[in-house]
């Protein structure tokens, strides 16, 4: 009996159900690629911020970059303001994210401090009723 399943996520399909975690740090276009070749059903990039994003940090900029090997990949974005989240998410799907992965999750204080990560899931409607 296979544990492996195909993943179905709105529109997208992987082959599987094998994801790479967002990694600060480690995720790089080559370990995705390596990770893809190795059986993972879909990459995740290391989460980017919205905020760095709006002002055009080239830093930032050039973490939504995907390499063509690079697919299935989703994009991770943190923020708490919908605006530079819209525009981050727009700027992610043109760089070629498969994906885009809305941070609500992360409890490090420095991004909470922000009003983003698991901040976000105390305003349920605000996190739920918008389209990014």
């Amino acid at each position: 009996m296979s544990y492996i399943h195909p993943l179905k996520i709105g529109n997208f399909s992987a082959p599987n159900n094998l994801v790479l975690a967002p990694m600060a740090g480690i995720t790089d276009t080559p370990f995705h690629i390596l990770c893809l070749k190795g059986g993972a059903g879909l990459v995740c990039a290391e989460m980017v911020s919205a905020h760095a994003l709006h002002y055009g940090n080239p830093k930032s900029g050039r973490m939504l970059t995907v390499a063509e090997k690079e697919h299935p990949v989703s994009m991770q974005i943190f923020g708490a303001d919908e605006q530079t989240i819209q525009e981050a998410a727009r700027q992610a799907q043109a760089q070629g994210a498969d994906i885009i992965d809305l941070n609500a999750g992360c409890p490090v204080k420095k991004i909470n401090k922000a009003g983003a990560g698991c901040v976000l899931m105390k305003d349920e409607l605000k996190l739920g009723t918008r389209k990014y």
